[in-house]
């Protein structure tokens, strides 16, 4: 029963860490990545997960896993005159199956929006976290208390914040790249998602030719802000993505990759019900695949 109670707290800020993964013009000195937005259009991607692992709490271990679909909407407000675009992602048709030990688990998930702007080059100058409906007591306030950390850092991947090179590419170059993460605890070293990127090649994909980015990144959580005091969060994500841009469109039109999340988070007895602190861990494999809804762009 404790590692149900404390499963219910923690959950959903899981599954926001796990769910939450340009244009090139080749001539003979590389491809040129850059995006290529209109103001005022909206490119719907269509996410799929599949996850495995396990909960750990007081002494005991069950079996964790979900799967689903959702839609990542992400709207171009305006480009400015140097060429930034100003997007708001949000999140729609959210349907996810959670399960413990085999039985389905009510978890309130509430992904948050936020609004960011970004450079050609796939450089964020700015992200902010869109209001919301204030969740519920209990475990979806537990997700809300880290929204502006860990649920802010886990989206980074959804909105493509690929820091690409200055210079054109050719197939088999590889570059590294790193974005910083939203602000840690007070007194905490800035953090960095880090990535490993390559040009493969080209390659059609949803018939069209794109070109084939492969990369790895390496993603730490951390304290969470004013509420550190509160509870503490530490883990890392690391995965690997192959994705495809496509030349004419300037933008992703799908992806596919693995990430393995692990979490450490320290739970107080008034969340959970108990007499003392709890220490949870968290471990989880997720298979992703992400698609660009091509009838938005004819």
């Amino acid at each position: 029963m404790r590692l149900l109670r404390t499963a219910h707290y923690l959950l959903p800020v899981v599954l926001c860490a796990v769910i939450v993964g340009p244009l090139f013009a080749q001539g003979d000195e590389g491809a040129l990545l850059r995006l290529k937005y209109e103001a005022g259009e909206t490119l719907t991607y269509h996410v799929t997960i599949n996850g495995l692992g396990s909960m750990q709490a007081a002494g005991q271990q069950q079996p964790l896993s979900i799967e689903g679909t959702f839609d990542n909407l992400m709207q171009v407000e305006q480009v400015s005159p140097e060429g930034n675009f100003t997007v708001s992602s949000t999140y729609e048709n959210l349907d996810l199956t959670v399960k413990m030990s085999g039985q389905d688990m009510d978890v309130p998930i509430n992904l948050p929006d936020i609004r960011f702007v970004i450079m050609p080059t796939g450089k964020i100058l700015s992200m902010e976290l869109l209001e919301a409906e204030q969740p519920a007591q209990g475990a979806a306030s537990l997700q809300a208390m880290v929204a502006s950390s860990l649920d802010l850092e886990s989206l980074l991947k959804d909105i493509k914040c690929v820091p690409f090179p200055e210079a054109a590419v050719k197939p088999g170059e590889e570059w590294e790249g790193a974005v910083p993460l939203a602000a840690a605890a007070e007194g905490e070293e800035p953090r960095q998602m880090k990535m490993k990127l390559k040009y493969v090649g080209d390659e059609e994909h949803l018939g069209r030719p794109c070109a084939r980015l492969e990369s790895t990144h390496e993603m730490p959580f951390g304290g969470v802000g004013a509420e550190a005091g509160l509870f503490d969060i530490k883990g890392i994500e690391t995965g690997e993505t192959i994705s495809w841009f496509d030349p004419e469109l300037g933008r992703i039109i799908g992806d596919k990759g693995t990430s393995t999340v692990e979490i450490n988070m320290g739970l107080p007895a008034a969340l959970t019900g108990g007499q003392q602190q709890v220490t949870v861990f968290v471990e989880m494999v997720v298979d992703s695949q992400t698609e660009l809804d091509m009838a938005d762009d004819g």
